[in-house]
């Protein structure tokens, strides 16, 4: 039989009525709460009993002190001497317990306790929830530019789509906390004002937690559900690389001797090292990926969402058709978001060409748009926009119509090609 358990707990330090509630019932099956180091809550066994517990937040606490502070001493003498003994503590979250039938609380006056509460938040979880829900929005914003610049490549790729909902989750999640501290707050202190005691239990807005969950489901299915799933892993993880290696580096400096704003700087210097390093090594992985395709070869990539195929010549065969790439949207209103990302890609504008809807029947398609240069020169380079698929195909030459009719049932046919052929 074990004596000591282990368990993962994820907390909001100013639901402190939850917290005492969860770690009685703890107390009265017979496990008392003995560390705390991070989200992982250490139990040892204990006699079965009632026990009293009281959460309080310390401003002046961090886990990066070297020792407690002199008040934060004083402020465990005065528990202590009232009957709370320390149980654990975890940065600003100091839990103490009372075997006392009827102990007198830590603090009587609501409205004394709510500022000592709200001083400690404004010190450390909400800044750091700012700070998270900031970095969140940029990985949003940075997906919603490459989306926006390569539409077909963002949603042919599980990974960042995955990545995408990942950062989404983080940002909603992060957000709803704040909004609902925020409407805790006011609540909270209007109950105060009143000397009415204080509404420690409920947590407005839950529900943002569970959509965050999902959307953190639904990117491991993505994940899982990809062609290239170990590939899909690394860059996931790549992407959530400074924040791990802030956070254990984090966890190391709270274990040495030194000033906590020292330790502090330190982290914030490693994430930013960390992201700078990622970043970089990403935009190699990418330029290395493309100088490695080679010519001849069908590459297939894919999500849930789309599939891309695409097939480049080498120099010197005698192919008609030097590259080509298929887009076949799984979804109907990716159809026109796919079309418009191609006719106005950046590159037309570079060169100055566009596409030109024109009549070639012997494409078989619906619509059959041509590149003309700035001179108004028609190239042979198309946008075949067939009922299911897209299909932008650059020739060494014009086509003649059995050339056009072989071209157009390889690219009716392209999911079908076996990669690497």
């Amino acid at each position: 039989m074990k004596d000591v358990k282990h368990r993962i707990e994820f907390i909001y330090p100013y639901l402190r009525k939850d917290i005492e509630t969860y770690l009685e019932q703890q107390a009265e099956k017979g496990w008392m709460l003995s560390s705390i180091s991070g989200c992982i809550w250490t139990y040892r066994r204990s006699t079965p009993q009632r026990v009293h517990f009281a959460v309080s937040l310390f401003a002046g606490a961090s886990d990066y002190a070297a020792k407690p502070s002199e008040s934060l001493e004083t402020f465990y003498d005065f528990c202590d001497r009232s009957g709370w003994h320390l149980a654990a503590t975890s940065g600003q979250l100091q839990i103490f317990y009372n075997l006392q039938e009827h102990p007198v609380p830590i603090e009587t006056d609501p409205a004394v306790d709510l500022e000592t509460l709200h001083k400690a938040m404004k010190r450390k979880y909400l800044p750091g929830l700012m700070i998270l829900f900031l970095i969140a929005v940029l990985q949003c914003v940075g997906f919603l530019y490459g989306l926006q610049r390569d539409a077909i490549g963002t949603l042919a790729s599980n990974a960042e789509l995955s990545s995408g909902l990942i950062w989404l989750g983080m940002m909603l999640s992060t957000l709803g906390e704040m909004i609902s501290y925020t409407v805790w707050f006011d609540r909270t202190k209007k109950a105060a004002m009143q000397h009415l005691k204080l509404p420690m239990k409920g947590r407005p807005f839950a529900w943002i937690g569970d959509v965050c969950w999902i959307l953190l489901i639904v990117a491991l299915a993505l994940t899982a559900s990809s062609m290239d799933t170990v590939e899909n892993i690394f860059w996931i993880v790549l992407d959530v690389l400074p924040l791990l290696a802030a956070f254990l580096v984090g966890c190391w400096l709270k274990k040495r001797h030194k000033a906590a704003r020292g330790k502090l700087l330190i982290s914030i210097a490693v994430f930013v090292v960390m992201y700078l390093l990622t970043a970089f090594t990403g935009a190699v992985g990418l330029i290395r990926y493309e100088a490695d395709k080679e010519p001849g070869n069908t590459g297939i990539t894919g999500s849930v969402l789309l599939t891309s195929c695409s097939k480049e010549e080498p120099e010197g065969t005698a192919a008609v058709c030097d590259r080509y790439q298929v887009i076949i949207p799984k979804l109907r209103f990716l159809y026109e978001i796919c079309k418009s990302s191609l006719l106005q890609q950046d590159s037309l504008e570079v060169f100055e060409e566009q596409y030109v809807l024109t009549d070639a029947p012997g494409w078989q398609a619906k619509q059959v748009y041509r590149i003309h240069n700035k001179d108004g020169m028609a190239e042979n380079r198309y946008l075949l926009c067939y009922p299911d698929r897209l299909a932008v195909v650059s020739l060494r030459m014009e086509p003649t119509k059995a050339q056009q009719q072989s071209i157009t049932e390889e690219l009716l046919n392209a999911e079908n090609q076996k990669a690497g052929n």
